[in-house]
C-alpha cells in the first residue's frame, strides 16, 4: 500500500504544505506542495508493487542517482529548477503549471481539433530540441523521450522536460568513462530520434528531408529497446500490478484541478 504524503515538510529551513497528488506509478509518486504562494513538486522514489518492501533499498539508490543527474542538468532551459532534498528518497523541484504533451493534445482533440499538433507553437519543437541539446552538452543521455508524459506543455505553450529517473550520466573521469561515453552517444542519438518522431507525428511540416529519413529508418538499438526491453517490461508490470494505468493519477493542469 502507498504511504500517505506528509502534510508538512521542511527542506533547507523552508516549510512546505501538501496540497494534492499529481502522479503515482509503480516506482515513484509526485506530490504538490506550496510555500509562500509558489508550488513545488516532491518526487518520492518508492516502489508500489507486490513485495515492494523488499526492494526499497533499490528505490533509495535510484533516488540518489536521479538526484545526481538532476543536479547536473539543473539550470538548463525549460527544466524545472531544483529546490532541495527531503529525507533519503525524495527531492523538490519547482512546479510548472501545465499538462503532459499527451493530455494536451488529447484535450485539443476532444475539443474538436482535427489536427491537434497544428495547435503546438511553431517554436515548440525547436525549444524542446534546445533543451535536449543542453542536456546532452552536460553529458547526460535522457533515455526516456519516447513517453509523451515526460514533456510538460506550460500555460504559454512551451515544452518542459521532467523525470530523469533512467537518464544516463557520463562520469567526468575514471576508467569507465570511455565506455560510458559510448553508451551516452548511443542514447543521445535515440533521444533525437524520439524527438523527431514526435515532430513527424504532430508537426510534419517542420521536418527537413534529412530528419524525415532519420525517422523512417529506426536504429538497431531502438528495435532492441522496443522488443527486448520495453514490451517485456510492460508485460512484467501488468503481471505484478494488474490494475496498471488505473493506479496512475495524471499530471494536473493547475493546482487542485480535478479530472
Amino acid at each position: 500500500m502507498a504511504r500517505s504524503p506528509e502534510p508538512v515538510i521542511t527542506v533547507d529551513g523552508h516549510t512546505y504544505r501538501h496540497t494534492s497528488t499529481l502522479k503515482e506509478d509503480f516506482f515513484s509518486a509526485n506530490h504538490l506542495y506550496e510555500r509562500e504562494g509558489e508550488a513545488y513538486v516532491l518526487k518520492v522514489s518508492r516502489f508500489r508493487f507486490i513485495f515492494a518492501f523488499a526492494f526499497q533499498w533499490l528505490a533509495r539508490l535510484l533516488h540518489h542517482r536521479e538526484w545526481a543527474v538532476y543536479s547536473r542538468v539543473d539550470g538548463a532551459p525549460r527544466i524545472p529548477r531544483l529546490a532541495g532534498r527531503h529525507g533519503r528518497d525524495a527531492y523538490l523541484h519547482v512546479f510548472i503549471p501545465g499538462t503532459t504533451l499527451r493530455d494536451h493534445l488529447g484535450r485539443l482533440k476532444k475539443g474538436g481539433a482535427a489536427d491537434p499538433g497544428r495547435h503546438l507553437r511553431d517554436d515548440f519543437f525547436p525549444k524542446l530540441q534546445e533543451t535536449l541539446t543542453e542536456v546532452h552538452r552536460r553529458e547526460v543521455g535522457y533515455a526516456d523521450l519516447s513517453k509523451a508524459e515526460n514533456v510538460i506543455v506550460d500555460e504559454k505553450g512551451d515544452p518542459w522536460l521532467i523525470d530523469f529517473q533512467i537518464s544516463w550520466p557520463v562520469p567526468p573521469s575514471g576508467l569507465l568513462r570511455p565506455i560510458s561515453l559510448a553508451i551516452f552517444r548511443a542514447i543521445a542519438r535515440e533521444d533525437l530520434y524520439h524527438l523527431l518522431k514526435f515532430k513527424a507525428r504532430y508537426r510534419p511540416d517542420q521536418l527537413t528531408p534529412a530528419e524525415r529519413a532519420r525517422v523512417e529508418h529506426r536504429s538497431a538499438l531502438n528495435r532492441f529497446h522496443k522488443y527486448a526491453l520495453r514490451k517485456p517490461f510492460h508485460y512484467f508490470k501488468r503481471m505484478i500490478y494488474p490494475k496498471g494505468s488505473n493506479e496512475i493519477v495524471r499530471w494536473k493542469f493547475r493546482k487542485g484541478e480535478k479530472e
